[in-house]
């Protein structure tokens, strides 16, 4: 008989060492029962002394096993989540360039999908919005923008906004939704300690 089938066997039975079977078999492990001579230590090993027919190892194990199907039949009942779409405002000479490329890894980093304009499917769709709408074509945007959770932009090296970009900050704003502007320049714009002491006495701070 195999592994498995000997697992299953023994998941059915009213003998103790069934509830270190429903426990590897809940986890997905391939060694299904441990032997008395394993040399690690696994979760059900709470004496410590590695044995599979230890009377604490056994109650423990039980306990384990039950806890783990709660955790299933939890998760089982759970929708999957799904995730929240930024999208990623800048502009044309951003595109296609490293820039564009951190940018978005660090948008994917902080757990977002990631609407980018300059995607093959928004440029297309973009496309044909405007042959239709040619007078009237930045809507598009705002369509996207109302689709999304939060919005995410890029300003200019120098921290000037494009009209463009700005456009869509407002859209964002106007529909409530958070936006967050992605760090630049910050080597320029750091103040030495005696600047920030100067600056914090100008605004009446000090």
């Amino acid at each position: 008989m195999s592994q498995l089938s000997n697992a299953t066997h023994m998941n059915n039975s009213t003998d103790g060492l069934d509830a270190l079977a429903a426990y590897e078999l809940a986890k997905g492990r391939r060694s299904i029962l441990p032997t008395d001579n394993n040399c690690t230590s696994p979760p059900w090993d709470k004496c410590g002394c590695g044995s599979a027919t230890c009377p604490v190892n056994l109650e423990h194990a039980k306990q384990l096993s039950a806890e783990q199907a709660i955790i299933e039949r939890r998760d089982a009942r759970q929708p999957a989540q799904r995730k929240l779409r930024c999208y990623y405002a800048h502009c044309l000479a951003i595109y296609n360039t490293r820039m564009e490329e951190r940018d978005v890894r660090l948008i994917e980093r902080l757990g977002f999908e990631v609407l980018n304009p300059n995607c093959q499917r928004i440029k297309d769709e973009f496309a044909a919005y405007k042959t239709r709408n040619p007078d009237d074509y930045m809507q598009y945007f705002e369509g996207v923008v109302m689709g999304c959770d939060v919005l995410a932009f890029r300003a200019l090296p120098d921290g000037a906004i494009p009209a463009g970009v700005e456009k869509e900050v407002r859209w964002a704003l106007g529909m409530g939704k958070p936006v967050i502007e992605l760090p630049g320049a910050l080597t320029r714009r750091t103040l030495s300690v005696h600047a920030t002491r100067d600056y914090l006495y100008e605004i009446g701070q000090r």
